[in-house]
This record gives C-alpha cells, structure tokens and sequence, in this order.
C-alpha cells in the first residue's frame, strides 16, 4: 500500500470513529436526561427537519415563479419589438386639410428595416370608413412599399353634421401573419372642410313609384357654405334616372331633382348622383356622392300575395278568396290564367270592375307529400297592347288517410 493510500485510510478511518463518538454521545445524554427532556428534543429536532423542508420547497416554488414571469416578459417584449419594426413614413400620417368627400384616396408608404420577411396577413380599421387595398402584402428585409387607403370623410354625427370643419382620424392596424398581438397601430388624421350640407343624404322614393305610372321626382336640396364658380350633377345610371340642377333664391342654394325614366320596369334600383363643384376661393374641385334607392312596383297586385293552406288530407278541398287590382287605377283585362307545377287547382272568377277581379281559389290536395304550385294572371292593360302578369303562390303538405298528424 502506498503512502498516499494509508493516509486516505486513515481519514476514513478517523471520520468513522467520529461518528461513532457522536452517536454514542447523543444516546449517552439522552440516557442521562429524563422522560420530558427527551420528548422536547424529539419534538424541536422534527420541527427543524419539516422548517427546513419547507423552505426547500418554498425555494424551489419561488424559482419556477420566476422563470414564468421572466418567460412571459421576454415573450411579450420580443412581440413588441417585432411589430414596432415595421415603419410608415411620418408624411403619410396626416392628410393636412381636404374637401369632405365619401372617396378620398390616401397612400401609406411601409418600410421593412430589419433582415427579415414580413408578412401582413391583413389590414384591420377602427372605423367602416376606411378600407385598404390590397388586403396583404409581404415585405423582404430592407423593402418599401405602398397600400392605397380609401376614406369616407362624411360625418354620419348629427352633432358634427352642420360643422364646417373638422377633425378626422382612424386608425390602421397591420396584423402580422407570423406574430401574436399587440400589433402596431397608425394613425391617420387630418382636417375635413365641408364645401355644402346635402339634405337628404340618402334619397329614397319609398312606394311612391309605379311601373308604367307618372313617376314623381325626388329632390335634394344642397346649401353651398363657400362660394361655388360652378355646380354640376350627373346620374351615374341616366337609363333608370335623369338628374336636373337648379338655382335657388336663396344665396349659395341649389336643388338636384333625380327624375325616374317611365319606361323602367319593376325592380329595385341603386345608384348615385355625382356631385362637382369648383370653389372660387382656392380654385379646388369638390366632389361627392350622394346614394338614391328606388323601387318601381308591378302595377298589378294581388292580395293576399300568397295563400298556405298547410296540412291536407288527401280528397281533401280548401278554398280561398284573393283579389286582383291596379295599383294606378288603370283599367285592365285577364286574357289568361295558368297553373303551373302544381295539380288540383281551380280558380274560378267572382267580382269585376275595371281596375279590380276577385278569384275564388280551391285546392284539392293530391299528392301526399309539400306542394308549391304557381298561378300566373296574364293582363293586358287598356292603354296598351303588352301583356302584363301577376303571379299567386300556393303551398300545403298533403299526407294520406293513414298519416298521424301531429298538432
């Protein structure tokens, strides 16, 4: 055995005698001491061994608590700085001072700067008067680029609604296809000057319009709150309806009258009537659009519209009375009534005048299963040689004698 070995052997050696010592000492003094003492010393020992364990565990909760938070921050701090590094030029954030309009188009220049790809998925507003085109883009590390953003600066508030001038702002909001939000949000802002206040902003005709009837026409009154050198309105759909401008008495003051064209049959139209003005002051051309629905109706009525007998037994009869008149007041004549996709119906006529015909309708159920069946009234008005028609919708559900019906 080498030195170095019988020194290391006696270590151990040592180190087990003192052990031993201990021991004895411990069981000597517990020997020593009474009953009480040595429960007391028990009970401490426990308690130091459990305040000890405690705190092991204690230390260990504490640091996994600190790894989340750390994971968390470091997560969010990274997906801030990733959406902060796209950049929009500072000129595209304000628009300066423009004429109200409901098409105002505006372009937003977008810089990549890091040395990756970024890819916006799409494009969320704050606001529905705002849309921007197109819808996603990808940029390559150090790429500029262009979106075109369309706004709609009328004001809708009434409160802002007689207001010359004002404040517009919205917000676009590029969502990033590889990131979580929060994602960077611009701003775009700038003052709107109203150049007139139109009344109504939306024109409708209601039921008033007639097919083959006078059709009156609708009017929008414009008050110009600058003076005007010229005022023009033009309809964007001339074949359904003609637009004619005129000077008021009062100063500034004009009314468009939107004219439907006779000829145009029943339906229900939209379009716009364009606004140009040119301002005196700064020379500027102001544009705006302002929305006209119409609807012409048939001449012909039927009323009820439609007839639903619901569950017949079959062999079984049901009847009903509808009527069929002009709205105008236009005589007219029934040259034809036909029933199609259907059997088991009968109309037979009741009443007549000029402008108006009762039918009695019976349906005798057939088919045990829906039906939906058409009844066409073929008319020819008296000032014309056109055959008109009008159209009855019937519906039941036919079941046999041996069908449960269930109420």
């Amino acid at each position: 055995m080498t030195p170095r070995e019988q020194s290391m052997e006696d270590r151990t050696v040592e180190n087990g005698v003192r052990h031993d010592r201990r021991q004895i000492e411990i069981l000597s003094r517990l020997q020593r001491t009474g009953a009480t003492e040595r429960r007391w010393w028990k009970l401490s020992t426990t308690l130091r061994l459990a305040s000890s364990r405690i705190a092991g565990v204690s230390f260990v909760f504490l640091v996994l608590v600190a790894v989340a938070l750390t994971w968390l921050v470091q997560s969010s701090v990274q997906t801030g700085v990733t959406g902060s590094q796209l950049q929009l030029d500072p000129i595209c954030e304000d628009f300066g001072t423009v004429w109200e309009e409901n098409d105002f188009h505006w372009r937003l220049k977008i810089h990549n700067p890091t040395g990756k790809e970024i890819t916006i998925g799409r494009f969320l507003t704050s606001c529905n008067c705002a849309a921007v085109k197109p819808e996603s883009i990808v940029l390559a590390p150090g790429e500029s680029t262009e979106v075109l953003v369309t706004l709609d600066l009328r004001s809708f508030n009434k409160e802002t609604a007689t207001e010359e001038t004002r404040d517009f702002a919205t917000q676009i909001i590029p969502v990033l296809k590889e990131n979580k939000p929060p994602y960077p949000a611009w701003v775009v802002r700038g003052e709107v000057r109203r150049a007139f206040r139109i009344q109504p902003t939306l024109l409708t005709f209601g039921e008033s319009l007639i097919e083959g009837g006078t059709c009156p026409a609708g009017l929008i009154r414009v008050a110009a709150l600058t003076n005007l050198s010229s005022f023009e309105a033009n309809s964007t759909e001339p074949q359904v309806a003609s637009v004619e401008v005129e000077a008021t008495t009062e100063p500034c003051g004009y009314v468009i009258r939107v004219c439907p064209d006779p000829s145009v049959s029943a339906g229900l139209y939209r379009f716009d009537v364009a606004v140009t003005a040119n301002t005196e002051s700064c020379n500027s051309t102001v544009r705006a659009s302002i929305p006209v629905e119409m609807r012409v109706l048939p001449d012909l009525q039927i009323v009820p519209p439609s007839l639903s007998f619901g569950i017949l037994q079959s062999d079984e009869c049901i009847e009903e009375t509808i009527v069929l008149r002009s709205r105008s007041g236009k005589a007219f004549e029934v040259v034809g009534i036909e029933v199609q996709e259907g059997e088991g119906v009968f109309v037979e006529p009741l009443m007549r005048s000029e402008a108006e015909a009762s039918f009695r309708i019976r349906q005798v159920a057939l088919a045990p299963r829906s039906q939906n069946l058409l009844v066409r009234f073929i008319v020819q008005h008296s000032f014309t040689t056109l055959h008109h028609e009008a159209i009855l919708r019937i519906s039941y559900y036919g079941v046999g004698f041996g069908d449960k019906i269930e109420h």
